[in-house]
């Protein structure tokens, strides 16, 4: 049997002068589809089995169908479905009078709102054979029978009601089948399923409590998992774990029978065994993103969709193969974790879709998965002989070290102290907006590797729920409610000076990696010191310990570049695990008296230029720094590479420009702008800006300039006269187009002045309000 149940609107009567709204006449409508024929709207003899059992004052408007339903009209019998919904809304809203829902009722006595109050339609659908068996046990009577299915629709809502109210804890006695209120029609005769159609108030006839489940589809299976139990001599057993479930075995069974014929019995299981291991494969990949992984499977014949149904839009696989004519689901395989594996697949490939394409989840747990590993290896390499509060502190500090490098790399670790986590994602606001940053959550669960969900993340750091808070308060308080209650995006201002964002660290990290791959980096531990060296067996660093915050670095004078990137990389990783007021000084060695700085001026000269904002916690010091020529002239040709590198760039961008909009990045010469150690070329960075701006209004008509996706104005006005004055060499026609675009500017800047002002009147209206004084 098959039980299907729903929260309607509570709305009654659908009469011609009522305001139409969506959902209107719920039980008017209900009653009237019931009892109609499909195709002429006139009451059906065939297809009306009604028994009324709402209101026990009210006779049963079954039995007046009977009688005078074939000499109504069709307006007639929609008539007395209205009137019949009248009398029962009167019925139905004596329990909400008495109930914290009476205020849920608008003028008309309905609710529009199913969140706050509804009625329960349902649907019991029995199984042709159930039927039977039911038919054969009364030895053919049709009226016993169908006594029956009523007896076994009203066990189901006893088995409903009586399990919320012991999770609810509400007292009295247990509510019987004889207590049920309920409308019911059954549909049997040239039906291919017998079913019974049921209607009622979300009341509880017993202790009249409104009857809503904390987790809906949990309480319904529930309460259907009971009743197939006890009605098990008629009933199908299992069908409450879902149609999925069933489907999924189901297609497996069709898969299998196909290969049997040529495979035998031991071939056809090897051969799903074989399928199963390359889809577990495929899909427990957390570098690929689930466009790749379809990709992946297409190249093994293997066709997978994702399909998203049901009230909770639950996300589900539709796996099809070759020369096969069956539908796999997660729910066909045997293996566990295979079908965990494709559950978060589902999951996964509908938030990305719903995202777009710059917020794939697979870029996020690599760089997350790379701060866990570092600091769970980091941690593992401190806890040996140390006491159990020791460790307990030392979990601790490395769970606040992993939330910190996650917020570096423009995540938040969000947890609670029920053990649920989420990772919330920064990424620039692209809106003209005061709030530059927008955040959007990821369940742990869309994470692959089940290191990085929620209740691993507790116990591996052994987090109590003081901890939990405590980090909360500290670290979350900023973070919008919104988030924690549906919302899986919300917009904050804040401050990214310290932070790389996901797909910088996500795009370093394959430079790092593949850097280290190239050069084949082989590190070799001997007496506290580490060698580094590379494929042709050249030692180009070596690292030495000297106390808990003291390392003697010594780098190769012969390969001094290369040694310079290896020790950048290394520094930028070391820094992700200092706190926000420390850094990292690097400096020669005081008992030294080699004066060749070669090695820190090729590490100066990386971190001037570094986009990676982890770089500005290093800090590099030689004597006479300030004034090396050598450094100076090594700065002067990377510059000159770098503005080169910027011209490229611009002319590779101004081909795609797209709504008449130009954003203007860091590798447009922004970063150097903004480092104060490059004050000395700062006016020729400006100069080259001016001009590409100048090019963007005139030639190629943009009608809006951001800076870092902002729609900031800042730059624009402070180079003002420079622009202008770099435009008197233009013809009229086109500096007028310089001119129009800065009246733009300032037109937009005066109505947001005008609108702040507004708002801060009526803050301060409010404010005098709130205190009770007049204005």
């Amino acid at each position: 049997m098959i039980v299907k149940m729903a929260k309607s609107h509570y709305t009654f009567t659908d009469r011609e002068s009522s305001i139409k709204k969506k959902g209107s006449g719920g039980l008017a409508n209900h009653i009237y589809y019931l009892i109609s024929d499909k195709k002429t709207g006139l009451y059906s003899k065939e297809r009306c089995n009604l028994e009324v059992k709402l209101n026990p004052k009210m006779a049963d408007l079954g039995l007046k169908l009977d009688l005078i339903g074939e000499n109504l009209s069709k307006k007639e019998l929609k008539n007395l479905c209205n009137e019949e919904a009248e009398k029962q809304k009167e019925f139905f809203n004596h329990y909400v009078a008495n109930s914290r829902k009476k205020n849920e009722l608008d003028l008309n006595g309905e609710c529009f709102d199913k969140k706050k109050l509804f009625n329960y339609k349902c649907n019991f659908t029995f199984q042709k054979h159930e039927y039977n068996k039911i038919l054969d046990h009364f030895k053919g009577n049709e009226e016993k029978t169908k006594e029956k299915m009523k007896e076994i629709q009203n066990e189901f809502f006893c088995v409903f009601y009586n399990d919320l109210k012991k999770a609810q804890g509400i007292k009295g006695r247990l509510t019987k089948r004889s207590d049920i209120e309920v409308l019911s029609n059954w549909h049997i005769d040239n039906e291919e399923n017998p079913h019974i159609h049921s209607y009622l108030h979300p009341f509880d006839p017993v202790s009249k409590c409104f009857m809503n489940a904390r987790d809906f589809g949990l309480a319904k299976q529930t309460a259907h998992t009971k009743l197939e139990k006890k009605y098990k001599q008629f009933l199908d057993q299992g069908i409450s774990l879902g149609f999925d479930k069933i489907n999924g075995v189901e297609s497996r069974r069709t898969y299998l029978s196909e290969l049997l014929p040529e495979h035998g019995l031991r071939g056809s299981l090897d051969k799903f065994k074989s399928l199963q291991n390359n889809i577990g494969k495929v899909v427990s990949n957390p570098k690929l993103s689930t466009d790749e992984m379809k990709k992946e499977l297409e190249k093994l014949g293997i066709n997978i969709e994702v399909k998203v149904s049901g009230e909770k839009k639950v996300s589900n696989v539709h796996i099809r193969l070759k020369n096969s004519s069956a539908i796999l689901t997660k729910h066909s395989f045997m293996n566990k974790e295979v079908r965990s594996k494709l559950a978060t697949f589902a999951e996964r490939a509908t938030q990305d879709r719903k995202l777009g394409a710059n917020n794939k989840t697979n870029k996020m747990e690599e760089v997350i998965q790379e701060h866990y590993s570092a600091v769970m290896k980091s941690l593992k390499k401190q806890s040996i002989n140390i006491t159990a509060e020791q460790q307990a502190a030392l979990k601790l500090k490395a769970f606040y070290t992993f939330a910190e490098r996650c917020r570096r790399s423009g995540v938040y670790v969000d947890i609670n102290k029920q053990g649920n986590c989420s990772y919330i994602k920064m990424a620039m606001n692209n809106f003209n907006s005061d709030k530059n940053i927008s955040l959007t959550k990821y369940k742990s669960s869309l994470m692959i590797n089940n290191e990085l969900k929620g209740k691993n993340i507790v116990s591996a750091f052994d987090l109590d729920v003081e901890d939990i808070e405590a980090y909360r308060m500290d670290h979350l308080n900023h973070i919008p409610n919104s988030l924690n209650y549906g919302k899986s995006r919300a917009y904050i201002k804040g401050n990214l000076e310290d932070i790389n964002l996901v797909e910088y660290d996500h795009f370093v990290l394959k430079i790092s990696k593949g850097f280290l791959t190239k050069k084949n980096i082989t590190v070799l531990e001997k007496d506290n010191c580490l060698f580094f060296t590379d494929s042709k067996n050249r030692t180009l660093m070596k690292i030495e310990n000297l106390s808990d915050n003291k390392q003697s670095i010594t780098t190769s004078n012969l390969w001094p570049n290369e040694a310079a990137t290896l020790l950048n990389n290394i520094l930028i990783e070391d820094v992700k695990n200092l706190k926000p007021n420390e850094i990292i000084t690097l400096k020669p060695d005081e008992n030294n008296t080699n004066t060749n700085y070669d090695d820190l001026r090729h590490l100066e000269l990386k971190l001037l230029f570094s986009t990676d904002k982890n770089s500005k916690k290093i800090k590099v010091k030689f004597p006479g720094i300030e004034n090396d020529e050598t450094l100076r002239e090594m700065i002067r040709v990377e510059f000159e590479r770098k503005m080169a590198d910027t011209d490229k760039q611009f002319n590779r961008n101004v081909k795609s420009i797209k709504k008449g909009v130009y954003n203007f990045t860091e590798k447009s010469g922004l970063l150097m702008l903004q480092n104060p150690k490059l004050k000395d070329y700062h006016s020729q960075i400006q100069s080259k800006i001016n001009d590409q701006i100048i090019e963007l209004i005139v030639k190629e008509d943009v009608k809006e300039i951001r800076f870092n996706q902002q729609s900031n104005n800042d730059y624009m006005i402070s180079n003002k006269d420079e622009i202008l004055n770099k435009s008197n060499d233009l013809t009229d026609i086109e500096k007028q187009k310089i001119i129009a675009y800065y009246e733009e500017i300032e037109k937009g800047d005066e109505e947001t002045n005008n609108i702040n002002n507004q708002e801060l009147v009526k803050e301060n209206k409010n404010k005098i309000k709130s205190k009770g004084l007049k204005l």
